[in-house]
């Protein structure tokens, strides 16, 4: 199983803003992949509430783990899968 893992650092002051072109470029790739093939993404915990649901809902994509190192305790509750 291919595993995509992009980064895009937690510390970023645009990080939100980052994810949004990394998703997009995630979602056209997915889009090209042959149609039995599959992907398993893992990607930091977003701050925008379903950023990734449709990348969860791709028929190209067998999984989609959330990363959380580097996040401290309050971070994590405060974020939103």
């Amino acid at each position: 199983m291919p595993i995509l893992e992009p980064e895009v650092l937690i510390r970023s002051p645009d990080k939100a803003g980052a994810k949004a072109p990394l998703h997009d470029e995630l979602h056209r790739g997915l889009d090209a992949l042959p149609g039995d093939h599959q992907v398993m993404i893992k990607v930091s915990i977003p701050e925008k509430v379903d950023l990734y649901l449709d990348l969860i809902r791709h028929p190209g994509v067998q999984r989609v783990v959330a990363l959380s190192g580097g996040f401290t305790r309050a971070m994590k509750r405060a974020s939103i899968w």
